[in-house]
């Protein structure tokens, strides 16, 4: 088993470039099977401060534990005009490419 740790950066108007968490990522026998993230506090702290996902990643100090089933972590954003010309609205997806996401019981 081997467990890789990674800087997330995010570059957003608001912040500039800020590494807003740490990731680690297990595989065993050359399949990824875990991946684990934690924001950090200086990004927390940030007025701006958003999560990457809603659903599995909500902002907060907890640490997230996903099962990647030897699909790709990876991170999405979707760019949406709002109505009314509201300005736009970024929504971040946590994706594992060729498998579902599953939180570790």
């Amino acid at each position: 088993m081997i467990k890789r740790k990674y800087d997330l950066h995010v570059n957003v108007a608001v912040m500039g470039i800020i590494q807003a968490a740490d990731c680690v990522v297990v595989e065993d026998k050359g399949v990824l099977t875990d991946f684990g993230l934690r924001y950090r506090e200086e990004f927390l702290a940030q007025p701006g401060a958003f999560s990457l996902d809603p659903n599995l990643l909500p902002l907060g100090e907890r640490t997230f534990e996903l099962s990647c089933a030897g699909g790709m972590p990876a991170l999405s954003m979707t760019t949406c005009l709002m109505p009314g010309g509201g300005g736009y609205s970024h929504i971040w997806h946590f994706i594992v490419i060729g498998r579902s996401t599953t939180p570790i019981a």
